[in-house]
């Protein structure tokens, strides 16, 4: 990789307080009113880190988890006195674990393309930055206190939910928006209850999502900014390293020879999760290199990807993996073609 890239004399600070606050406000706004703000505030971030380095970044991301933790305590006051401290800990946990992982992505987006990564080196980063912290928490309170983290989290959570809802009673709330609440809080135990054993994988997913749309807007807010990060790589050569099949397989194979609801079975359901998703956005990214191969127009083209993974998922999985071998786009590709195609699986 090249080395460190420096900042810019003259370079306007004010843009450096502007990320920085953009930073707290994403987080803060995420944590406590609109998650899916949460989810994007590493953004803001990695743009500092590229701009102006690693030390800004550090201080924006201590900066934030000081202020979230403060207007947590503010918050927990004035909660009902039913919870209990074991509740208002485990939230103030999660909030933590998600906010490292919030700034974690940031710093390694921004790190890595600061010091001459690829595109998809960035991303991949992003993505190990994303599980990190919860695994690594994960694993430790299983492993020292023998204590499964997800059921008490939720566990937890629920007792707070439960606790509002009793209090929206005394309060004299009407009797139909007690009754929803109450609902909800059921479906939300019956949900939680299906899906707990494909948590690992719905979560990687989600991990990979994140780190997609965090470093595809960090790339785009530095370009609008005059700075020139590495290109977003063209979908239409996306294509998975061969190994990643073996994972499809695995996860096929210990389904065929496991019993029904047995741990085997919950490992091969967790690794199709991922691979099948995978393996679905390289099938489509095949599709997409033939209908605009074939001059469909952009709209159409993306209509036709969406309509039939809707109606044929299952389709998508199995040519992404088959092209892993087969490469199906091969025969169409010259020179910087090809290399542009198998950028993916660097």
């Amino acid at each position: 990789m090249n080395g460190a890239r420096p900042s810019e004399p003259g370079r306007n600070t004010d843009g450096r307080y502007v990320l920085a606050a953009s930073t707290v406000l994403l987080a803060l706004a995420g944590a406590f009113f609109m998650v899916p703000l949460l989810f994007v505030a590493p953004v803001p971030l990695a743009v500092l880190v590229y701009r102006d380095g690693y030390r800004p970044g550090t201080v924006t991301a201590v900066l934030t988890l000081v202020l979230v933790a403060f207007a947590q305590q503010r918050l927990f006051a004035g909660l009902p006195a039913g919870v209990s401290n074991e509740a208002l800990q485990s939230y103030s946990m999660m909030t933590m674990i998600a906010l490292l992982t919030t700034g974690l992505i940031g710093m390694v987006i921004g790190g890595a393309w600061r010091e001459g990564a690829s595109w998809w080196q960035a991303f991949w980063l992003a993505f190990a930055g994303a599980v990190l912290p919860g695994v690594l928490v994960w694993t430790g309170a299983l492993t020292f206190r023998g204590v499964d983290l997800f059921g008490v989290v939720f566990e937890n959570w629920m007792e707070v939910v439960r606790s509002v809802i009793a209090e929206a009673e005394r309060s004299g709330a009407g009797a139909d928006a007690v009754r929803a609440l109450e609902q909800a809080a059921a479906e939300t135990e019956a949900s939680f209850a299906l899906l707990r054993p494909l948590l690992p994988g719905l979560i990687a997913v989600g991990a990979l999502f994140g780190a997609f749309v965090n470093t595809a807007l960090s790339g785009l807010l530095l370009r609008r900014a005059g700075d020139e990060p590495p290109r977003f790589p063209p979908f239409a050569g996306w294509r998975w390293p061969w190994s990643f099949a073996l994972g499809f397989i695995v996860g096929q194979v210990l389904l065929l020879f496991a019993g029904d609801g047995s741990r085997t079975a919950v490992v091969g359901h967790n690794l199709l999760i991922v691979f099948n998703t995978l393996f679905a956005v390289q099938g489509a990214a095949v599709g997409w290199f033939w209908l605009r191969r074939g001059n469909v127009g952009t709209p159409l083209a993306a209509a036709l990807l969406a309509v039939t993974y809707v109606w044929l998922p299952a389709v998508f999985t199995w040519i992404g993996l088959l092209d892993t071998w087969l490469d199906f786009r091969r025969r169409s590709r010259r020179g910087a073609d090809e290399s542009e195609m198998r950028t993916s699986g660097r």
